[in-house]
């Protein structure tokens, strides 16, 4: 979904269509961080999980602050557009290399031997536990201001120039 929505971002016509591709690139995106986190728990013993989340979640910190560098430059030589087809282009390989390449993650004899539900909200149940809630709510207004402060600050740096 991210290599499509970003070339399809980059085709735009209008702010609002960008708009709209751009939550559908994020909604991409949301499910390659949750897929990530379930395949490394199907592969990781209890013990070694944490260090392997604590090492994917890495790059999900660094890019909001390599990311728009990155894009500032790609929009400078080029156009904004070519910030998009260079997230579609970087991603297209990692796209084919999973779906060609990576094995099933989940050990079917394990999984045969656990009491798995087939309600797929079943997970939700876990927010209710304070702990994994307020880690999640501190985590969304962490990462909801941090966004806002990255969308505003350009406003806020040719205002306070002028």
């Amino acid at each position: 979904m991210i290599v499509v929505f970003s070339a399809v971002c980059a085709l735009a016509w209008n702010i609002w269509a960008l708009v709209a591709f751009r939550a559908l690139q994020a909604l991409g995106a949301s499910a390659l961080y949750v897929s990530c986190t379930g395949m490394l728990s199907d592969v990781f013993p209890p013990q070694g999980r944490g260090r392997a989340l604590g090492l994917i979640a890495i790059p999900s910190l660094l890019m909001p602050l390599v990311g728009p560098i990155i894009g500032g430059l790609l929009s400078a030589l080029f156009d904004w557009r070519a910030v998009f087809v260079a997230v579609a282009a970087t991603a297209t390989l990692p796209l084919l290399t999973t779906v060609f390449m990576l094995p099933e993650t989940l050990d079917q004899e394990l999984a045969a031997s656990e009491d798995r539900s087939l309600n797929p909200l079943r997970p939700l149940l876990y927010l209710l536990h304070w702990p994994i809630g307020v880690l999640c709510v501190v985590n969304s207004l962490s990462f909801s201001f941090m966004y806002l402060v990255l969308t505003v600050f350009p406003i806020g740096t040719r205002a306070a120039a002028s």
